[in-house]
């Protein structure tokens, strides 16, 4: 009798997994066209939608939108670009900041690792304000140069004399920012503002006075008669080529109903208009792709 009972039980089981097996995934019926193929620059774009999907992605292909970068990660012919405003005020006529770039640097924040880096100072390529009450560009930075090192850091060095009767210079650096360029001029974000560079400080010498690091400002000055001070602070590790892939934006998920779909395209061009449909279970899932190729001419 218990061999019976086994054997029952076994070919239920057999006949619930193949049962399981043969639950199918459709394939997604959504599709997506537009009124017209030809627009002029500024016009609305409406995309009217018919069918079904599970989840519904949309890549506009203006540039960061493109579904065929979507594993993108470096930019051919990449050129780097670095913007920051600086303002220095009171202290002595010259210049006491400096800024520098490595490639060999760990990233350990002591005097001996600092030390230790082979920093190159790239002052002369950058516009530092020492007049005036405002905050003035930089200019373009251009770091092509570093393009093929696996990482660089960047540095403002500040070096201050003490024990006179004239304040140490007050420097204040905002609007941090670096672009790589890519063959079209198109701007891929490598640091997006002051707050994304990692900033870490470090004294060298006269430890009262350090660079002051806030979301939208490095700052650091120093009185009269105080110490000497020299004063570092340093970005994160950068990757000069690297760049984040195209996403494209969710149009619809498994619980929500998909929108009416409006787009405005500035620039004139041919796009490659791009939505992924699928339907996706535990049994697997379904994919399918459908394009629109616009023009968009000038008015």
């Amino acid at each position: 009798m218990k061999n019976i009972i086994l054997l029952f039980v076994t070919a239920v089981i057999v006949i619930t997994s193949s049962c399981d097996n043969d639950i199918e995934v459709m394939s997604p019926t959504f599709d997506a066209k537009t009124e017209k193929l030809s627009y002029n620059v500024d016009d609305t774009v409406h995309f009217i939608f018919s069918g079904d999907a599970a989840y519904v992605t949309y890549y506009s292909g203006d540039k960061g939108q493109e579904y065929r970068h979507r594993f993108r990660t470096q930019v051919d012919g990449a050129k780097p670009i670095l913007n920051f405003t600086s303002r220095g005020r009171f202290g002595p006529p010259e210049r006491n900041l400096s800024l520098l770039i490595a490639t060999d640097f760990d990233g350990t924040m002591n005097t001996e690792r600092i030390q230790a880096a082979d920093w190159q100072d790239i002052s002369d390529r950058a516009f530092f304000t020492m007049t005036g009450p405002d905050h003035l560009p930089s200019g373009d930075v251009d770091l092509s140069d570093f393009i093929d090192f696996p990482q660089i850091h960047l540095a403002f060095k500040y070096v201050g004399i003490g024990h006179t009767s004239q304040a140490q210079k007050t420097w204040t650096i905002m609007d941090f920012v670096l672009n790589t360029y890519d063959e079209d001029n198109v701007a891929y974000p490598i640091v997006g503002d002051m707050s994304q560079a990692g900033w870490l400080q470090h004294s060298v010498e006269g430890d009262a006075r350090k660079w002051r690091i806030q979301p939208n400002e490095l700052w650091l000055g120093a009185n009269a008669n105080e110490d000497s001070n020299e004063d570092w602070v340093i970005t994160k590790a950068l990757n000069l080529a690297s760049i984040a892939p195209d996403k494209g934006i969710a149009l619809k998920t498994l619980t929500g109903t998909i929108e009416p779909l409006y787009h405005i395209y500035t620039e004139p061009g041919e796009y490659t208009v791009t939505f992924v449909a699928k339907n996706q279970s535990v049994y697997g899932e379904q994919e399918i792709i459908r394009e629109i190729h616009l023009t968009i001419e000038e008015e």
